[in-house]
């Protein structure tokens, strides 16, 4: 009997929708992380891997907290 490989399903995760709501630049952020833009772009593309303590210091620099990041804005 062949077994399936389980699918691992990921939550939505709003890090771009919430920094264009804010009105927040990435160049920003970036800073804040101590990397280049480019490199945050690709955590907002591969957010998956960002740590707990690179969510706190994004949600600090857009302004809201780090629990709001997993819903949409307004």
């Amino acid at each position: 009997m062949a077994t399936r490989k389980k699918q691992q399903v990921r939550r939505p995760f709003y890090l771009r929708q919430w920094r264009e709501f804010m009105g927040t630049k990435a160049i920003d952020i970036a800073v804040a992380l101590d990397i280049e833009r480019e490199s945050y772009y690709r955590l907002e593309r591969n957010w998956w891997t960002i740590s707990t303590g690179q969510q706190d210091i994004i949600a600090k620099t857009i302004g809201i907290k780090p629990s709001q990041l997993w819903f949409p804005p307004p």
